[in-house]
């Protein structure tokens, strides 16, 4: 240690070595590697970084092919040998995912080497072109690990991946994976390209996130439904299919070939409790759910790929809302209550004002519009 840095309070530390002849001097402030064939010098900073200090000798190449007890990264690529065909099968299982949506996910024990072959292995192929998809050479690759906050993480990562400012995603994610992953979507879809996420240490979701809502969104985002489905409803036409469950998410996919499905716009996620039942409108254009919050809700479905909820939730039942059809004629909805209670309700805005209109014989007061249209600010239409 230099005596003047412990003199004027630093923390930093001088080492100074001399040899002559054949004698080697090797000093390290942390842990160190020797590679004795070209005598390439690597220290360890913790377990995830390496960096490697000047090469000792002129000789040979100045990159040393072994990085320690450190993954491979993606730039140990040309050194990552061994693990083609591991490589080649998880190219082929990725491109059935393109396909039909969904995880890739891949499990081994500890140690085998997981993190390096996705990193040096997967992605790297990915990036020159192996992966038989027309410009999936350029799609954005990102690797990260949830920490205890995974989706702020996520977020982040998402953004340097695709060029967008931050704040556009952190935002966005304050709001729920719903919102989250519309922003993505328009972001992907103006580009025309699709995203390639490799969450390494899975096991930090939780190990490290105590916040169990958390870990619902961050699933969400990524990978579809996360928990039991409890129900699922063809759309009229059979192109669009909706299901849901104890996770509080409906999702919708494209169907139109069965063979290939395939996620359609950002998870709906409102519902605060398992959402049980599921029902088109007859044209298709709306969505029905009813959930465990006592709540039914209507989206609009008329994009499946741009979803959105259409007014106020519906509040009347007093227990969990387990059923619901339409008519078929699309002009009332019949709801079912844990507690044995049936409500209608009129589609049409104008019956339905014309009825509000009718039973309060005038103006409604505010309790009767509370009753009449829960969850709307008091906005009496009648003259």
């Amino acid at each position: 240690m230099d005596p003047e840095d412990l003199e004027a309070g630093g923390d930093r530390g001088r080492m100074h070595g001399e040899a002559s002849d054949h004698g080697r001097v090797y000093q390290a402030g942390r842990d160190q590697y020797v590679a004795e064939q070209d005598l390439h010098l690597h220290f360890v900073d913790g377990l995830r970084q390496v960096r490697r200090t000047t090469p000792s000798t002129g000789s040979g190449s100045e990159e040393c092919p072994y990085p320690g007890l450190a993954a491979f990264a993606g730039e140990h690529a040309p050194w990552f040998f061994g693990r083609d065909t591991v490589v080649a099968e998880l190219l082929v299982r990725l491109d059935e995912q393109v396909c039909s949506g969904g995880p890739l996910v891949v499990v081994a024990a500890s140690g085998a080497g997981k993190s390096s072959l996705l990193r040096a292995g997967l992605l790297p192929a990915v990036g020159r072109g192996a992966l038989p998809v027309a410009g999936a050479a350029q799609w954005p690759r990102l690797v990260l690990t949830p920490t205890a906050r995974p989706v702020p993480a996520l977020a982040g990562r998402l953004a340097e991946a695709t060029g967008v400012d931050a704040r556009r995603f952190v935002e966005a994610a304050a709001h729920g994976p719903q919102v989250c992953a519309q922003v993505l979507h328009e972001v992907l879809r103006a580009g025309g390209r699709r995203l390639v996420v490799v969450v390494d240490q899975t096991e930090e979701l939780f190990t490290e996130c105590e916040d169990l809502r958390q870990r619902r969104d961050f699933l969400a985002l990524l990978a579809g439904h996360v928990s039991a489905v409890f129900t699922v409803r063809f759309s009229p036409d059979g192109r669009t299919l909706a299901t849901a469950g104890s996770d509080e998410h409906v999702r919708l996919w494209h169907v139109a070939d069965p063979k290939r499905p395939r996620p359609a716009g950002p998870p709906l996620t409102r519902h605060s409790g398992a959402v049980w039942a599921v029902a088109f409108s007859p044209d298709g254009g709306t969505l029905a759910t009813a959930g465990n919050d006592q709540s039914v809700r209507l989206w609009n479905t008329a994009d499946p790929d741009r979803p959105g909820p259409i007014g106020a939730p519906l509040t009347s039942h007093s227990s969990a809302a387990r059923a619901l059809a339409f008519s078929p004629n699309g002009h009332a909805l019949a709801t079912g209550g844990e507690n044995g209670t049936v409500l209608l309700w009129e589609m049409r805005t104008d019956r339905a004002v014309r009825h509000i209109c009718a039973s309060t014989k005038g103006s409604p007061t505010q309790g009767q519009w509370q009753r009449y249209v829960p969850g709307a600010g008091y906005r009496p239409p009648c003259r």
